[in-house]
Order: C-alpha cells, then sequence, then structure tokens
C-alpha cells in the first residue's frame, strides 16, 4: 500500500524539484525494504511455528524439494512481484489517460484468461511457465524494467 501512494505522490516530488530517477531509486528502495521486511517476519514466524528449521522446512515442504535457493528465489519473486505490479500499475495511470491503464488491466485480466482458456496450447504454456519456481522473480524483474520506462517520462502537469 505504501508504495503505491508513494508513487501516487511521484508528480508532486518531481515538481518540487526532485529528479525522475531520484524518485524511480527511491520507490524501488521501498520496494526492497518492504521485501526484506515481509520476509524476515516469514521466516520468524516459521521458525516459531516449525519449532526450529526443521520444523519450517516441514512446513513449507514441497516448496523446499529442489532446495534452500529456488526457495528462496520463489520467496522473493512472490513477495516482490505483486509491489512491483502495485507501483507499475499506478504509474501506468499517472503516466498515460484512464483509458489506457483500464485496457492493459482488461487485457491482462479478461482477455488472457479468455485466450488461456480457448487456445489450449497457450494456456498449457502459461502453467508450465507458472510452475517454473523462478518465474515470479522473472515477472519482477520485467515489471521493474517497465516500471522504470513508465516513470522516465511521467508528466508533471
Amino acid at each position: 500500500m505504501h508504495a503505491v501512494l508513494a508513487t501516487a505522490r511521484t508528480r508532486v516530488h518531481v515538481a518540487s524539484g526532485a529528479t525522475r530517477w531520484q524518485v524511480v531509486l527511491a520507490h524501488l528502495l521501498t520496494v526492497a525494504a518492504m521485501t526484506v521486511y515481509v520476509l524476515v517476519v516469514a521466516l520468524v514466524v516459521l521458525l516459531l511455528l516449525g519449532s526450529g528449521p526443521g520444523g519450517a522446512v516441514e512446513i513449507l515442504g514441497s516448496e523446499t524439494a529442489g532446495g534452500p535457493v529456488p526457495a528462496v528465489v520463489a520467496a522473493v519473486g512472490a513477495t516482490v512481484g505483486p509491489m512491483m505490479a502495485a507501483v507499475t500499475i499506478t504509474a501506468m495511470f499517472l503516466r498515460w489517460p484512464w483509458w489506457v491503464g483500464t485496457g492493459v488491466l482488461v487485457g491482462f485480466f479478461v482477455v488472457l484468461p479468455m485466450v488461456a482458456g480457448l487456445l489450449p496450447a497457450v494456456g498449457e504454456a502459461l502453467d508450465r511457465a507458472d510452475a517454473w519456481w523462478g518465474s515470479d522473480l522473472l515477472v519482477a524483474v520485467v515489471l521493474t524494467g517497465v516500471f522504470v520506462g513508465i516513470m522516465r517520462r511521467v508528466p508533471v502537469k
């Protein structure tokens, strides 16, 4: 929530003299700090609920089947991905008229699932991509690039 509100105030910061790059860097550092916080709290909760590292691994179950690296990458991606999606969507509404952002969201959440349902090959490819443990982090990295690109041209108005 904080990242969305901070992104919504981008025009104020830029109009006050901050460069767009400074604002982007501040947003990315905020997302990084929130990610570290969420993962530390999740680790503490897992350790407490599992009564130690062995119990935490049992709670995670199949998530740790490939070892600790895939589990950590999946956790980071699952934390960073939604935050980057939120700030990217907010920046998209700042950059373009409302109908552009609405069209993109309808495309992702209505049209893409319909296409995946009508074309089994597309649906299977999306399912295979989603099953890979690094897919969330890859999506987060792509969203970061899109976010930086959008923020480079946010008008001050």
